[in-house]
């Protein structure tokens, strides 16, 4: 509750913010009467494969992650000792990253339903996901006055994106 409340957290933008909230809930149902102090690097270990085997690599790979980032808060804030985060190094499996390509008939049925339903918009940025690899927020927050029509050397016009991305 004390991490909710600090900027470290409210600071975070939204999407992120309910990402770590479905975590620390998880979290909160399964731990939230334990002393922050009562935490070893095996209980963690344990806790990890249980989840492994229960809940998958990558789930338990995110609650061991976000439980970090409170052992770390905990640290700041003087209830765990420095350097002593038990959710770190515990030789975590990280999984596959996933790797999901739609068909162009795919992408044509979506952009076909947005304009069917009166979203263009939804069309385009099914488009812009798809074709520029960029994220959500990206995306979402994309205006017209990011795009400029610029001239290419030997070949027509061509319409550019402006974006700053929202991460690395």
């Amino acid at each position: 509750h004390a991490y909710r409340r600090d900027p470290e957290y409210t600071e975070k933008k939204p999407a992120t913010r309910k990402s770590y909230d479905a975590n620390l809930r998880l979290i909160e149902t399964k731990w939230g009467d334990a002393s922050v102090a009562s935490f070893t690097k095996p209980v963690i270990r344990e806790w990890y494969l249980t989840l492994r085997r229960t809940a998958g690599e990558t789930q338990a790979v995110r609650l061991v992650g976000m439980f970090s980032i409170l052992f770390g808060f905990a640290e700041m804030k003087g209830w765990r000792t420095e350097g002593a985060n038990p959710a770190q190094r515990i030789k975590m499996k990280i999984p596959a990253p996933r790797a999901r390509v739609a068909t162009w008939a795919e992408l044509d049925a979506l952009v076909a339903s947005a304009d069917r339903l009166g979203l263009p918009d939804v069309g385009t940025a099914c488009l812009l996901s798809a074709l520029q690899g960029q994220r959500q927020t990206d995306v979402i927050q994309a205006t017209r006055g990011d795009f400029r029509r610029m001239k290419v050397v030997g070949a027509a016009s061509v319409w550019a994106w402006r974006v700053d991305r929202s991460k690395r």
